[in-house]
């Protein structure tokens, strides 16, 4: 038997169908959860914007149009309007780079030896310090392509943006990225260009 798909589900939800909205938390709770830890940087906060994402979804299950998107790329967009608004109620806090940002990075290999193991956390460190560096639209788009694993539309999407404003973010985080690389292992200050975000 094949597994509802998540139209279907939405489609049932719309009917108060407790059951079909079960089974997509448990089918989004995992990704979902991951991106609202990147975005707090606060594993309470995080859980507070998912929950209220899920109550959003509930109440107003029928805005949800499947032929203008995938369901994950609502989920999401609702998600991050929600902490847009909390960072507008509440203002903005700082990046928890020293929190949940390890979620971030990728896990050590396994087979690789004391001398390995070691390069690839500082390798680490040195990444998620240039992640908390970047302004946060170019962080999030970052997030959602590498992390998440959306595409650029359904990125756009998410940030509300042009297709086209969603790849200039994360083509700026990309470079941001190398040159913070290029000066932690050249010793060299570089000064950007474009002046910023």
């Amino acid at each position: 038997m094949t597994s509802p798909s998540d139209g279907q589900l939405m489609a049932q939800v719309c009917q108060q169908d407790q059951a079909a909205f079960n089974h997509l938390v448990r089918r989004h709770l995992a990704p979902l959860m991951g991106y609202a830890n990147r975005l707090c940087g606060d594993a309470s906060r995080a859980e507070d914007l998912v929950q209220e994402t899920w109550l959003r979804v509930w109440l107003h299950a029928t805005q949800y149009r499947q032929d203008r998107g995938a369901f994950s790329t609502w989920l999401f967009t609702i998600l991050q309007r929600q902490f847009i608004d909390h960072q507008r109620k509440f203002g903005k806090e700082t990046y928890g780079a020293e929190r949940d940002l390890g979620h971030a990075c990728r896990l050590p290999d396994e087979a690789a030896g004391p001398a390995q193991l070691l390069f690839q956390a500082r390798e680490q460190q040195a990444f998620k310090r240039a992640l908390a560096t970047l302004p946060e639209h170019q962080r999030w788009a970052l997030l959602l392509s590498h992390q998440q694993g959306f595409s650029n539309e359904a990125g756009a999407q998410i940030l509300g943006v042009s297709r086209r404003a969603f790849e200039s973010l994360l083509a700026r985080g990309r470079r941001a990225l190398r040159l913070e690389r290029f000066e932690a292992t050249s010793g060299t200050k570089v000064q950007p260009r474009d002046g910023g975000t």
